[in-house]
């Protein structure tokens, strides 16, 4: 280390006297009374930020139109535009175009932008609300207060509405209902299988779709029964109904989020092959 300590390093010629004896060749420049940043060469200051707005503009575009490209690039790829469904089986079609059987669902047919898209122009409270607000709006926010770790379990615990809409909840439970529960029950399954989720929704999930429920019929239905009582405390701020589109973009940019946290994720999520890149369709 000795040349090094010995060595006379060039200055950057400057007319500045305080840059001539910068404070970090004396003792107080490492200690506390080093403060003041100093110069280097002149042509690295003041230097132009790395995207212009325009050109960041530009780029969001390329993501939004291309999401292949995105760091949750395989939810939006998937089987069902020409394959991996059974011909004699019944299918629906979904916004992407896919073919997707909800009774005998395939995983690799789900994508996060159907579950978006439909969840965003389904209403809650079998559309009595006073005005329009969604089911996609209302994963987001259970997604928010529920645990931390539970985040994506929230976000998608609807998520098999997308394909078999929403029933409520008291008509849901009758013995007439009970095939539903078993579609949907099937069909939750594979979502959680799509995106790498237990199947046993935590507790503390439900826990915050109730504590939604009660701020959502306390902010969103006209008025409520007096023999319709919730023995949870709603949230502490009123929910603002969000339009279908803006509600499907949050609910997008918060899957996003959420999975670019995953610390860990199975290898076959980000294989290169024909089930996960198909041609993609439009979002």
């Amino acid at each position: 280390m000795k040349q090094f300590e010995d060595a006379i390093f060039p200055e950057w010629e400057s007319n500045d006297e305080e840059e001539k004896n910068p404070s970090w060749k004396t003792a107080e420049g490492f200690g506390e009374g080093y403060s003041k940043s100093k110069k280097l060469d002149p042509k690295f200051n003041d230097y132009p930020p790395l995207a212009t707005p325009e050109e960041v503009a530009a780029l969001n575009r390329i993501y939004e139109n291309n999401p292949v490209l995105r760091v949750d690039a395989s939810y939006f790829e998937g089987e069902g535009l020409d394959s991996g469904f059974k011909k004699d089986e019944p299918w629906i079609q979904t916004n992407s175009g896919r073919r997707f059987n909800p009774i005998n669902p395939n995983p690799k047919a789900i994508v996060i932008q159907d579950i978006a898209h439909s969840l965003s122009n389904i209403c809650r409270f079998t559309g009595h609300c006073s005005e329009f607000y969604s089911v996609a709006q209302h994963c987001v926010l259970v997604s928010y207060i529920c645990d931390k770790a539970n985040a994506l379990h929230g976000l998608l615990h609807d998520a098999s509405e997308y394909a078999i809409s929403d029933v409520s909840s008291p008509l849901k439970r009758t013995p007439e209902f009970l095939a539903y529960r078993k579609i949907e029950d099937k069909l939750q399954a594979a979502i959680c299988q799509r995106f790498y989720l237990d199947e046993k929704e935590p507790a503390d999930v439900k826990e915050a779709d109730m504590v939604l429920l009660a701020t959502e019929a306390r902010d969103l239905l006209p008025s409520q029964r007096p023999d319709w009582q919730l023995n949870v405390k709603p949230l502490p701020f009123k929910i603002v109904p969000l339009p279908p589109k803006e509600a499907k973009k949050l609910f997008l940019e918060r899957f996003a989020e959420l999975i670019s946290q995953k610390n860990k994720l199975p290898g076959p999520i980000m294989k290169i092959d024909k089930d996960y890149w198909m041609p993609r369709p439009s979002i």
